[in-house]
């Protein structure tokens, strides 16, 4: 037996130690394990380093749980079902050197994470990417998780996902970001979707020379992104490029979101995007190169046709045409060497060659100079660039504007990887000048075979006049084949016309079949931001909006660079290129300060596209030019849209656009700040635009001019008459900004006044102080902000030296006012030389935030005397008060408002000691002469006079002694005589009978 029990004691001994090794428990379904402790965490992240492990799982978590001091807490790729049951992972605390990091490094297309909470603190070393504190990568579906803590990353860093490909929805975060590259709240890039997420983290409050595309809810949006808000101070002003309060910069869709956090940087900056990208699409037909030869070989073909059939016509004896066919044949040997000579004199090709291999020579150099600190990444984009270099010896010319697209996106991603080494700078600025000569020689080159082309074209088209007049004259008396030879010519015609609009399309730079359709309103499409709304400042140097900083494409290696020419003006290989960059119903409602150049409510500046529908009243600000209440400097279309607010700027401001392009059927209501040149509550400059409608009685419509039909001013009435006038024209707001948040918005009419600023409680010993604005006649909307200051301990009475001086806690605002009260003065006169004093009072302006309606006063006076309280209304006293002198100057307490009376003794103050000390020194001598005058006398009463002596008094009358008051130790009124009762109190103090100079007051 007790063998058995041994054996059963063993058994059941190996059986826990089995389990042991398996901490992930089971549930009844073998595809389902829970979690509840960190010890069956780490199992489960150990078991997932193999991606078919968790396929088809469902992971349950069933408790809080603490990640602290593990060692290795990452799932490296997780494809199954997580369900985080509201529980929360927190302690997860990781400091890494590999890229794709988060507490899922990879999820799968069929994962999905849900209901998560996690608590981290995430730093990268070096250059890596893909850094999340939910996953590093998502390709499948996360929902409802959040996100607290700090994540440090390089490039590609997001609060949930590094980088989205999958699904992102009804996620949270509140985490704190350092990032230099695609960086954002959700996630680094987007791919995939991401909707109705939320970021209340700050990102890049620091400077940070590098920051680029740098957003709330992402760095970069390449898909969709819907109904997503940002609170969270983003940026930080003078250093950064394309921040923006959702997306730093967006080629996708992006709709429904907002945005009320501060927004700042260097450049492209917006409260929506820092930039964005329009949103190609090309359909592939006939090179315009091929195009053009094929038009040419189309027209030499139909003119031999009409050759043919001329000379058929002569020998049929129509010999009239012999003049008419000598034309001809002069006219296409002539022609076709022409087109040879045409094609032949590109010799810009070999000087674009020349840039191509200068920028070849360059990369090679870095590569061979790569130090041992450059990251793999840089080898690779190196080994991009070799391939499409190579590209532009084996295409044909006309695809060469595309390749220029892709070259310039490696060459910037390499800029970037490598921009720690210094060396690198200066083979940069070389790189940068050589892609700038190229796609300068590419352009012109194409311009010039175009005009070389058009003089061939109109050469032509002269010569065939006189061939077609030559041929009518005859073919109004020919046979039914001389018939045939006119439809041949017409034909001919009809190819020439072909080939001169091929060759015009050349010549202007552009595909004749390229199709702007960012007026096209569709539900869903690439290139567009619509329903969005910002309420958050935006702060800048250069191009920055309320909703958009930059509406263009990117092609410059070098953020500090004035905008490039567009792929549109490069791109000559395509039949049809549909171009789509559309802004549409977005509002804007924060202020957007630029330091220099391009400020707009909805765009800082914009090569081409449309903006519709859109609203602003916030208010716009460029140091330096160009400044709208749309946008600052706009190449594309203004539809439909409305302004009310304040621009500034030195010179090219306008209610809409401060350099506008096209404007049509828009409103404004501007107030403009500037005294330069090209101002207009419509446009600084307008190049063409309708039905445009604005409120201003200073300044005309574009340039100081209003155009009828086109730029008309109207009175403000007659506006809000018109269908369709937007709340914010009808009703003006003013926000009053604490700290970044908004405390109170007051709600007036054009024109209105503000009749009080809201309180704010102080805070840490300071009172917070409303910055100064235009209080009566306010005709835009307005965000109200101050400052906190330390309160002002002591206000004075007014005087160089102040009479009265009162200490507590009080703000700028406050005052003493300090009010005589000469009738009690009169009825408490005891002498004319000893006026009392008796004072109401009381504070202005603010009150005392010293939490006390009591007044410690200080009153200026050298003597001393009596202080009562006084009832000024009933002309009588309410009670003594003490004090203490301080200098000159004696120390009471009166309460705010209170009055007081105060009554000199009769004897003044002595004030400086040397006439104290002279004083003293008199006395003393008097004193002493006194002594002996009282020891003579005293002598002479005891004994008989000197000899020789006559006694004083010997023989002099006598008197009856007078009884005086001095004598009799009472006090006397000098004047009257009258002897004051005594009261026993010092509260009770009847007044003395007037002198015979003063009349008593009734009481």
């Amino acid at each position: 037996m007790k063998k058995k029990a041994k054996t059963l004691s063993v058994i059941l001994l190996v059986f826990a130690l089995l389990l042991s090794l398996f901490p992930v428990a089971a549930s009844a379904d073998e595809g389902t394990v829970t979690i509840s402790s960190a010890e069956e965490w780490n199992s489960f992240a150990e078991k997932c380093r193999l991606d078919s492990y968790s396929q088809g799982l469902s992971v349950e978590l069933t408790n809080d749980i603490t990640l602290n001091n593990t060692k290795d807490p990452l799932v490296p790729i997780f494809c199954g079902s997580f369900n985080g049951n509201g529980h929360t992972i927190s302690g997860f605390f990781a400091d890494v050197q590999t890229d794709t990091i988060g507490l899922f490094r990879i999820l799968g297309e069929e994962a999905s994470i849900r209901d998560l909470t996690v608590m981290a603190y995430l730093k990268t070393s070096g250059e890596r990417k893909e850094t999340g504190i939910l996953c590093g990568k998502n390709n499948g579906t996360i929902e409802n998780c959040r996100t607290y803590g700090i994540l440090e990353g390089y490039e590609l860093a997001g609060e949930i996902a590094g980088i989205n490909y999958g699904t992102i929805s009804s996620c949270t975060s509140d985490t704190k970001i350092s990032v230099s590259f695609l960086g954002g709240g959700i996630t680094g890039e987007n791919s995939g979707t991401i909707e109705n997420c939320t970021n209340h983290g700050e990102i890049n409050l620091e400077a940070n020379e590098n920051a680029t595309n740098i957003g709330g809810i992402t760095g970069r949006n390449q898909s969709v992104l819907t109904g997503c808000i940002n609170t969270g101070k983003i940026g930080y002003l003078h250093t950064g490029y394309n921040i923006g309060g959702i997306a730093g910069i967006s080629k996708g869709f992006l709709s429904g979101c907002s945005n009320s956090g501060e927004i700042a940087g260097r450049r492209d900056c917006g409260g929506i995007a820092g930039q964005m990208e329009p949103c190609f699409r090309m359909e592939y037909g006939e090179n315009a190169m091929d195009l053009l030869d094929n038009s040419i070989t189309g027209f030499s073909g139909q003119l031999s046709a009409a050759s043919a059939a001329i000379q058929n016509a002569i020998n049929n004896g129509a010999t009239g045409l012999s003049y008419t066919l000598g034309l001809v044949n002069s006219f296409s040997q002539d022609l076709s060497g022409q087109v040879s000579s045409l094609f032949s004199g590109m010799s810009w090709i070999e000087t674009a060659k020349g840039y191509i291999a200068e920028i070849r020579n360059t990369i090679l150099y870095i590569k061979d100079n790569l130090p041992g600190g450059a990251s793999s990444r840089s080898r690779e984009i190196i080994e991009q660039i070799e391939a499409i270099l190579d590209q532009f010896d084996t295409s044909d010319t006309s695809t060469w504007p595309t390749i220029m697209e892709q070259l310039m996106d490696y060459l910037t991603q390499l800029s970037f990887s490598l921009d720690d080494f210094a060396w690198i700078s200066e083979s940069f600025s070389g790189l940068s000048e050589n892609f700038r000569n190229l796609a300068s020689i590419v352009t012109t080159g194409f311009q010039d075979f175009g005009a070389n082309s058009t003089y061939v074209l109109e050469d032509a088209s002269a010569r065939l006049s006189e061939i077609v007049q030559s041929a009518n004259d005859f073919l109004s008396q020919a046979t039914e084949d001389v018939g045939f030879a006119r439809s041949s010519i017409e034909e001919a015609l009809s190819s020439l016309g072909v080939l001169q609009g091929s060759v015009q399309n050349v010549l202007d730079g552009k595909i004749d079949t390229e199709e702007d359709i960012s007026a096209q309103i569709t539900n869903q499409d690439l290139g567009m931001i619509t329903s969005c709304q910002n309420s958050g400042m935006i702060s800048s140097d250069y191009s920055s909006g309320g909703i958009i900083g930059n509406l263009s494409k990117e092609l410059s290696i070098d953020q500090e660079e004035d905008p490039a020419v567009s792929p549109g003006d490069l791109l000559f290989a395509d039949t049809t290129l549909f171009i789509r960059a559309t802004v549409y119903d977005c509002k804007n409602s924060g202020d957007c300060k630029v330091k220099y150049d391009y400020a707009g409510g909805i765009l800082g500046y914009g090569s081409r596209g449309g903006i519709i529908s859109c609203e602003n009243s916030g208010n716009s600000t460029s140091g330096k030019d160009y400044s709208g209440g749309i946008c600052g400097l706009y190449r594309g279309t203004v539809q439909s849209c409305c302004s009310i607010g304040k621009v500034s700027a030195l010179s090219y401001a306008g209610g809409i656009a401060g350099d506008g392009k096209e404007i049509n059927q828009c409103i404004s209501i501007p107030e403009i700040d500037s005294e330069g040149a090209f101002l207009g509550s419509v446009a600084g400059t307008l190049e063409e635009g309708s039905g445009n409608l604005f409120v201003n009685d200073s300044i005309g419509g574009a340039n100081g001019i209003s155009y009828s039909e086109i730029a008309e001013p109207v009175s403000y009435e007659a506006l809000l008459s018109l269908d369709g006038i937007p709340e914010s024209m009808r009703t003006l707001s003013i926000r009053f900004i604490v700290d970044g948040e908004e405390i109170e918005e007051t709600k007036i009419p054009y024109g209105g006044s503000v009749t009080s600023l809201p309180s704010v409680k102080p805070v840490d010993g300071k009172y917070w102080c409303w910055d100064e604005f235009e209080k009566d006649g306010i005709r835009y909307s307005q965000t109200v902000q101050g400052e906190w200051k330390n309160y002002i301990t002591t206000i004075g009475s007014g005087e160089f030296v102040p009479t009265f001086l009162v200490e507590g806690e009080f703000d700028d605002s406050a005052g003493l006012s300090a009010k005589e009260l000469s009738a009690l003065e009169d009825i408490f006169t005891m002498e004319e030389d000893f006026v009392p004093s008796a004072y109401t009072l009381s504070l202005t302006g603010s009150k005392n935030y010293a939490g006390t309606d009591h007044l410690t006063v200080r009153f200026r006076t050298e003597m001393d005397g009596d202080l009562y309280k006084a009832d000024p209304a009933a002309y009588t006293l309410a009670g003594s008060l003490s004090y203490q002198r301080d200098g000159e100057y004696i120390v009471f307490e009166l309460e705010d408002g209170g009055s007081f009376i105060f009554i000199p003794k009769e004897k003044k103050r002595i004030p400086y000691l040397p006439f104290l000390i002279a004083g003293g020194v008199v006395v003393l001598a008097a004193v002493i002469v006194l002594i002996l005058i009282l020891r003579k006398r005293k002598k002479n009463r005891t004994g008989e006079p000197s000899p020789g002596k006559k006694d004083p008094n010997k023989n002099q009358p006598k008197t009856k002694e007078r009884s005086t008051p001095e004598k009799s130790g009472q006090n006397t009124n000098k004047k009257t005589g009258a002897v004051p009762e005594n009261t026993g109190t010092d509260t009770e103090l009847k007044p003395k009978p007037q002198s015979k100079n003063r009349v008593r007051r009734d009481l």
